[in-house]
This record gives structure tokens, sequence and C-alpha cells, in this order.
């Protein structure tokens, strides 16, 4: 934001700098003849929420009144710009002063006495900082310290020194050199974060050096999560014992064994200076070097947290090597010889030698979807040819009882035969450990990859558990999940899980996997303690191991359920950095983006999942509905033929195929695939969609009929009472009608509570309250829908339905010509019944002129 010569009473004066917030300038108060300092918070949609947020915690800052804490006089906000008017600090920054010059003791206590009182100050009044630092540290001409921005630090984390800029999980504030572990974590946080970097602050003025001197985000986060800070004497032995207990008191990686307080903080170090005895408690000492792999994992885990760079995420998709690039490296489905014992064991390997190998820098794994009978070139050949492989594994399992036997052959592309072929027998674990290091052997030796560095080989030698038992109920879950259709079989895959991590409490991918059971159970009961338990479960996975691209694919799917769609994108990116291959990633990203509004991005992203795996009707079935949701309704049915085609037993094909037809006006063609939808597998969306049909037919007590199997089936489902409330007003029952629209808000309140910011159903809460003749109510829920997705056609198709009720004709069209222009059909508007209302209206003809053509139904 370029800042004007005058902003109100301010003068601008001179630019001082620009922050993770905005811009600063010197400013002149007219009124109070005086210096001030404007911070130009960031504008523009993306920085919205932000703003609001800084202001909020600046109005709360701004009622503290410290000498060591620069003081906030005044807020502007006219709706367009916002400006935070704070005191101006004449001097330099404690980073200035350590870099010239290095303080005495004496001086460096005092300035950590003074930061102690200040900071304690602000926690009195319940005010965190977030980003303490010497460069938010200003030193006056009298020596004295103000800290500044307390409060201020929202969603931005910096690389001091040099500047390099990364973005942590779940929008964490930070410094390297300053952030506590916690914070790089992605847990929850309290002052005693503060403590910690007030400890940094105290051991770099008094050591002249950080507890831990790694610049680069990544390497400063291996150690700071890894690692307990060295004790300050080991590098200033004057400092004492003493002083370096009292600082590694602060610098405690586990927030509970941190000082309570500041006060107690600087209580201890002026004990320790003056001889005198320190409180008692534990002491965080740091160990002798950690064995490499523990290195490893801790170095993997926050790599994860690390945003892939300050430019950007960049999908990448299949493609031909080229020099330097990762070998196409195609894994086929692991066969199974035996019975459904031998299945299971199949479909655990399978997992985890797409997980191990797709960890392996040099090589980009695709997932082969059909598992060919034989391994002979003539097979496997064609297979990597059609896939751009350059080379392929192919693994088959025996099982008797407990022993497994694995025969596994790679085979060279370029060669036209098998280049290796193996067999090992042992328990589960022994025999996929045997087979991960004959495999990592001949990658080598073959020249797959020229080198396997040792942190590329714990990647791939490591088995996400040690027990046989719990990979097998892992194993057998995942099936059941992959097929899980109704609640009964995400529950019993629940309870394997719960198993498998109860046997081994480190097993990460069970975790992720448990998670996702309780989403799927969630998805089906609409029981809100379920999303508790996946937030619980997927945060340790995460905690566990999130270098795995599972682990971040199910900690974006509870984010995206729960509303959080910004850490949701960042998960994806991170499982796709982890594992390009991974195709899941691919195809919940295109979800977020859809529901964000990005059309386009989210059809890109589909389809790289869909080119990575191009028989999976899941795929195809996510970029149908996101052509449906953008009212491209002939692309989507012709999406929805490919999911029947490749699923000719999928019922949702069938129901949302005939949707598709359904908003196309072919309603014959559409009753047809409902009916049928039905036959497959009756559910409560196949229901309501036929009853939908039945309705737009005229058939209204064969859409009551269906309606009320649908909301028997599933009684939490909003849009069902909804529409079953317009099916009691054409059949003139009006109260019945009225207790329909209360029970569909009651359910929407029910999601609600578990997603606040789902802008669809609070606009269909404010539809359901319009009908019941609440306007007030109405038009508060459909400004909160419009406030959360001002880009959305649906929220903004769904607000001209609204004003059209309550009779707000001029507000209707306006809405209307703002979903129009942001993709809604103007056919479906001329057949939309919530606007009869304006159809009589010069306006609404114009505005829906265009695209004539075959009246669609269905405008529910």
């Amino acid at each position: 934001m370029a800042l004007e010569k005058t902003i109100g009473p301010y003068q601008i004066v001179r630019p001082l700098g620009k922050g993770g917030m905005g811009e600063v300038s010197l400013a002149y108060d007219t009124r109070l003849n005086r210096h001030v300092a404007l911070k130009a918070l960031l504008a523009g949609k993306s920085a919205g929420d932000m703003r609001t947020r800084l202001i909020r915690e600046a109005r709360a800052a701004a009622a503290l009144s410290h000498p060591g804490i620069a003081s906030i006089f005044d807020i502007l906000d006219d709706g367009e710009s916002a400006f935070i008017v704070m005191e101006f600090v004449e001097g330099r920054t404690l980073a200035e002063a350590i870099e010239q010059q290095r303080p005495s003791p004496a001086e460096a206590l005092n300035y950590i006495r003074q930061l102690c009182d200040a900071v304690d100050a602000a926690h009195e009044r319940g005010i965190i900082h977030r980003d303490l630092k010497p460069a938010n540290v200003m030193v006056g001409v009298d020596g004295r310290l103000k800290i500044l921005d307390f409060g201020l630090a929202r969603e931005r984390v910096t690389a001091d020194q040099p500047t390099q800029t990364g973005t942590l999980a779940k929008g964490i504030v930070g410094t390297v050199g300053y952030i506590a572990p916690e914070q790089l974590l992605g847990r929850m946080i309290d002052h005693r974060a503060d403590i910690y970097a007030l400890g940094t602050i105290a051991f770099q003025l008094l050591t002249w050096r950080l507890p831990f001197e790694e610049r680069d985000p990544l390497a400063y986060a291996l150690a700071a999560t890894a690692q307990d800070a060295p004790l300050a004497d080991t590098i200033e032995p004057t400092l004492g014992r003493d002083v370096a207990i009292v600082l590694s008191r602060a610098l405690a990686r586990d927030p509970q064994s941190r000082y309570g307080s500041a006060r107690q903080l600087a209580r201890d170090l002026d004990s320790a200076v003056g001889g005198t005895a320190i409180s008692t408690g534990p002491v965080a000492v740091a160990p002798a070097p950690a064995p490499r792999r523990r290195l490893w994992m801790a170095a993997s885990a926050i790599a994860s947290l690390i945003a892939v760079g300050a430019a950007g995420f960049a999908l990448r998709s299949p493609a031909r090597p080229t020099p330097g690039a990762p070998v196409p490296f195609v894994v086929t489905p692991t066969m199974s010889r035996g019975g459904s014992d031998a299945s299971i064991s199949a479909a655990g390997l399978n997992a985890v030698l797409l997980a191990n190998l797709s960890q392996v820098r040099d090589l980009s794994v695709i997932r082969a979807v059909d598992a060919p009978v034989d391994t002979s070139p003539a097979t496997i050949g064609p297979l990597l040819q059609k896939l751009d492989g350059r080379w392929g594994l192919h693994t088959a399992v025996t099982t008797n009882g407990p022993r497994w036997t694995i025969a596994a052959t790679l085979t060279q592309r370029d060669l036209g035969a098998a280049a290796w072929e193996g067999s090992f027998t042992g328990d589960a674990v022994s025999a996929s450990q045997q087979l991960l290091e004959g495999v990592a052997a001949v990658l080598v030796r073959k020249h797959v990859i020229d080198t396997l560095p040792d942190a590329q080989r714990v990647r791939l030698l490591t088995l996400p558990t040690r027990d046989s038992q719990a990979m097998q109920k892992y194993s057998e879950a995942r099936l059941r999940l992959n097929g899980a259709n109704e609640a009964g079989d995400a529950r019993e895959a629940a309870r394997l899980l719960e198993d498998a991590v109860a046997r081994d409490p480190s097993f990460a991918l069970a975790f992720a996997a448990l998670s996702d059971a309780y989403s799927a159970l969630y998805s089906r009961t609409k029981d809100a303690a379920f999303v508790a338990q996946a937030q619980t479960a997927a945060e340790q996975a995460l905690t566990l191991d999130p270098t795995q691209g599972a682990v971040q694919v199910t900690l974006a799917q509870i984010n995206y359920q729960t509303g959080h769609l910004d850490q949701a994108l960042q998960a994806t990116d991170r499982a796709i950095t982890l594992q390009p291959s991974n195709d899941a990633a691919y195809r919940l990203r295109g979800r977020i983006l859809a529901q964000q509004g990005k059309t386009e991005p989210a059809l890109d992203s589909l389809d790289r999942a869909i080119a990575l795996r191009p028989n999976n009707a899941s795929h195809h079935e996510n970029k149908a509905f996101i052509l449906y949701r953008a009212s491209r309704y002939a692309e989507a049915a012709d999406e929805y033929r490919r999911v029947v085609a490749l699923s000719p037993d999928y019922a949702n094909g069938y129901q949302m195929l005939g949707t598709s037809l359904h908003r196309l006006g072919d309603i014959s063609q559409a009753i047809g695939n409902y009916e049928h939808a039905v036959r497959l597998g009756p559910n409560p969306e196949t229901y309501s969609n036929l009853a939908l049909s039945y309705y737009d037919a005229g058939r209204f007590e064969d859409a009551l009929k269906a309606y009320q199997e649908s909301a028997r089936r599933d009684p939490h489902r909003p849009m069902v009472h909804r529409n079953l409330g317009d099916v009691f007003e054409k059949l003139g029952r009006r109260r019945d009608a009225e207790a329909a629209y209360v029970a569909a808000i009651d359910a929407a309140n029910a999601r609600l509570a578990v997603n606040p910011q789902d802008a669809d159903t609070i606009g269909l809460v404010a539809l359901c309250e319009a009908k019941l003749n609440r306007g007030r109510d109405a038009e508060r829920h459909i400004a909160e829908a419009q406030a959360i997705r001002p880009d959305s056609v649906d929220v903004a198709a769904r607000a001209a339905e609204v004003y059209a009720i309550l009779r707000q004709l001029d507000r209707s069209i306006q809405s209307l010509k703002a979903a129009i222009s942001l993709g809604l059909s103007p056919t479906v508007a001329r057949a939309n019944e919530e606007l009869r209302n304006l159809r009589q209206l010069p306006a609404f003809v114009e505005v829906t002129s265009a695209n004539r053509g075959p009246t669609p139904q269905g405008g529910r």
C-alpha cells in the first residue's frame, strides 16, 4: 500500500521500512506536535481477515501502559485502508546494538531486566508478543529499551541474518533463532513462547551468540526441536553454572519446564549473578550427539512444517526424464497368493513400498493401477511404456500364518528384461525389511540413482512399524476404508486402527488412517465428537512423522473438514513436496481450491491426480463435482459417465450423473439414473435427488415419500429438511413446512459447530429463516455467508433467493447479477422457484436474457 503524504492529521515524513504487516513511515502528528510511527496494514481481499485481527489485537495492546513497551496511540480504519499509529522511538534496534558492539555484562543484565519487566507487564494483561527478537526492541538514546509490536505479531515467520521467509504449519508466527519449539511443531502456544524468546535474547546478550546458530529455517528447526540448548557457561565460562541453569530453564524445549513468568526469570538471574540460591527444578542439559536416524527424523519432521519457499508452491506433474531429473519408477500393486490374509498383507506391503520409495528424492514414483499376472518383459514392458516409467518394481506376497514370502522383480524398460529378482521370507517386518534392503542395493548397483545418501537410505529402509500384528491390522483397516460405504465399515476400520496404535504408539501411518476413519464416521453420522477424535489422531500422526505424504494428506483432510482451508492447502502442498506421486494429495488440493472459488486451478490439480492414476474413479468424480459446482453441467455429465464406466456398481456415480442431466433439463433421464442408483445402493443422497426430480416433475406425493426416506436414513442433512419443507408447502401443509424449516436450521447449526466458516450452510440457514419470516436473522446470516465467501457463485445465488423471499427485490436483483457474473447459468436462474417474485421485473428479464436454451430443472 503506497502511503499518501497526509493520513488524517498525520503528515508523512519519510519511510522507515516494511514489515510482515505493511509499510511503516515516520509521520508528524499535527494536533499534538510530535513524531509517530505510522504502520499501514496490508490491503486486499487476501489480507482482510488478517487486518481485522490485527486491529483487534492493536486495540487490546493499546491498553498497555509501560515504559518498556512502545505505545499505540491511534487506529485509523475507514473500511478500505487501516493504519496503526504508534510511539516513535528514536535510537537503534537492539539487533543493531549487538551487531555494532558487544554489551558489557552489566549492560546485558540491565537490558535483560528491562525486557523481563516489560514482558511481564504485558503477560499480566493477557497479551502475548509471539515474535520477540532484538529487531523488535528499540534502544533509546537514554539507554532505555522499548518493545515494538506487542500483540501485533500475526501469521508470519521471518529468518533474520540473512532474511529468508517461509511459512510454518497452521499460520504460526516466529523468527528463526528465537521461535519456541512448540511453535515450530504447530502446537498451541501461550505466554511461555515469549519466555523462550526472552531466554534466547538473554543467552545472546551474555554469550554474544545464539543458542542455535543455524540461519536456515530447516536447520534451526532441526536443532531447536531435537536438541536441548547448550549450557551458557560452556561457551562463556565467566558466567558460572547458576546463570547457565537459569538460561537453560528459560530455553527448555518443554514449555512446562520453563519459567512461568518473566518476573521469575529476572529474579533467578539476579540471584545467580549475586551468588544467592536460585529456585530448584529440572535442568535440560544438551545430550551427546544423537544417532543419525534420530536426527534425520527430527529434520524431516520440521521440513514438512516449513513451506516450499517464498516463491510459493509449484505443482509437479509426471514428465519425461531430463538430465538430473528424478527417475520415473513404476510400482505395481502387490499381488496376493493365497486367501484373504494374503490380500490384506499385499495391501499393506504395497502401501509401505509406495511410501518409502517416494521418500527417495532421486525417484519419481508412479503408482500403477493394474497388477500384471506375471513379470515377464512382455507384460511389464508395455506397462512401463504406457506410464512413461524407466524402471518398474513388481511384488507378490504369499502368507502361511505369520510367515511371509515376498517375490520381487525389477524391470528396466530400455533393457527389455528383468534386471533383478529376489525372494524374501520371514515375518511381515523382517520380510519387508529384506525386500527394502534388496531394492536399495539394486538402486545403487544398477545406477538407477547415482548415490544413496545416508538420509535417503534411512527414509527408504525405515518401516512404519516393527510390529507385524499392528501392520496387519493397519492393512485390513485401509482395505475397509477404501471400500467403506456405510458407517459400520468405518467403525470396524477405526477399531482395527485403535488396536494397531495400542500395539505400536509410534505408528504414524496408523494414526493417520485412524484420523481418516473418524472423519469418515463424521461424514456418515454427523456426530461432532468424531471430528475431535480425528483432529487428535491427525496431530499425533504429525508429531510422530510428518515426512509421510499420507500424514500430511490426513492433516489436510481434517483442516478441510473443519473449514481451515489455508492450513489444509498448505498440508497438501507439503504432501506433494514430500511425495510428488501422491495422487490423493492432488485430489484433495483440487477440492480445497474449488471450495475457495478457484475453479481452474482446482481442475488443474484434479487433472494431475488423473494423470497419476487415470483409472481412479474417485479422481474423475471429484473433477465432475467441481465442474458441476461451476455450472458446467454438460462437462460434469461427461465426467460422471467416466465414473460409472470405471465403477459400474457405484450408486453415487449414477446419482450425480442424474443430477447433472437434471440441471440440463433432461428430467426423464435424470429420474432413470436416480432410480438405478437407488437399486444399486439406496442412500440418503440418492433418495434426496430422486425426490427432487419427482418434485420438478410435479409428483409431490412421490417427492414427499422420497425425502422422508432420505431424512430417515440421515436426519442430520439440513438440505433434506429444507426440501421437505418446500414439498409440504406445495401440499398446503404449512405447519409441517415450518417444522421442517426449523429442523433444517437445527441440523445446519450442528454442522456449523464443527465448521463455523461453512458459508453454504450459513446461507441455507438464512434461506430457511426467510421462509419462516425471520427477516432480520435471514439478512444477518446471508451477510455473514457473503463476508466469508464473497466470490462464491452459490452464496451469491443464495443471497438472491433470500432477498427475493423477503421481497427486497432490488437487493435480490443485485445479488443475482453478481451470481451470474460469477458463473451462474441464466437459464438456471430463470427456472429457480425462489426467484419467482422477480420474474415480471424488466431487470430480471434483462439480467437473465443471455444463454437462452432448454430450461434446466431443479433450481434448488
